[in-house]
């Protein structure tokens, strides 16, 4: 089913396979980090990391990290198995974060079609991870029942860059003309999110354009109309999340 911006994905010449050593110690380097870290005063990948082998790569090779990014994202399903929740979204944080390592995706030393091509992946993580691990509550609600996914989900877009396209407060049409294709991706994610199954993740998706409305104010409206007509009997509580959320009221 396509949306305004959503898609079925497109077939695209898959970029080089990392060798596997490195992508294991990409899993490592993300993901595996002590438990009950979450989000913890404690933990602190450069200090905690630092004899990393992936460490180095991180930090010196922008292209070899979105070939890692294209290769893990869709593999979250299967290849993250093993790690737990917390660690799981620990490590989300992390990869889309300006905190962590989403820096890459702004690099113009990676061409433009891999950098979109990540952000539009990103759609895995709401199908393969977040469907699944996620609480089926409304974070802005403050429910019982949350779990550490929910958090992250519900915040991917306050904590990514890749829904504030900003100069000095303010988005000039200049940066708007230029970020128009990774911010076309962004929405593709998105406007693909208020289909799940998963309240969570529709929650995430409508957060994210509570966030954009300012800066993007026609898409914003485009996609939630079409979600409310596609979607006419869905949870109201979910429908007046997404009148919120076309004005820009929402935190």
């Amino acid at each position: 089913m396509d949306g305004v911006f959503f898609t079925k994905p497109r077939r695209r010449k898959l970029p080089p396979t990392p060798e596997p050593h490195l992508y294991r110690a990409f899993l490592t380097h993300v993901f595996n980090f002590p438990m009950g870290s979450y989000y913890s005063a404690n933990w602190n990948w450069d200090e905690e990391i630092k004899d990393d082998p992936y460490h180095e790569i991180a930090d010196n090779s922008p292209v070899e990290v979105v070939n890692l990014y294209l290769h893990l994202l869709p593999r979250m399903g299967t290849d993250l198995a093993t790690f737990s929740i917390e660690q799981v979204a620990t490590g989300i944080h992390y990869l889309f974060s300006p905190y962590g390592i989403e820096w890459v995706l702004f690099d113009r030393a990676v061409a433009l079609e891999d950098r979109c091509a990540v952000i539009r992946a990103m759609s895995y993580v709401y199908d393969d991870v977040f469907d699944h691990r996620c609480a089926r509550v409304m974070s802005h609600l403050d429910p019982p029942g949350e779990n550490t996914m929910n958090s992250i989900c519900y915040m991917l877009w306050d904590v990514s860059s890749l829904s504030h396209f900003r100069v000095d407060g303010r988005l000039s049409p200049s940066v708007r003309t230029e970020a128009m294709p990774e911010a076309e991706a962004v929405f593709s994610v998105i406007e693909g999110a208020l289909y799940s199954e998963n309240i969570a993740s529709v929650e995430s998706g409508l957060h994210g354009l509570g966030h954009m409305a300012s800066d993007w104010p026609k898409e914003v409206e485009a996609i939630i109309d079409l979600y409310q007509r596609r979607r006419p009997n869905h949870d109201p509580r979910l429908l007046h999340y997404a009148d919120l959320a076309r004005v820009g009221l929402v935190q």
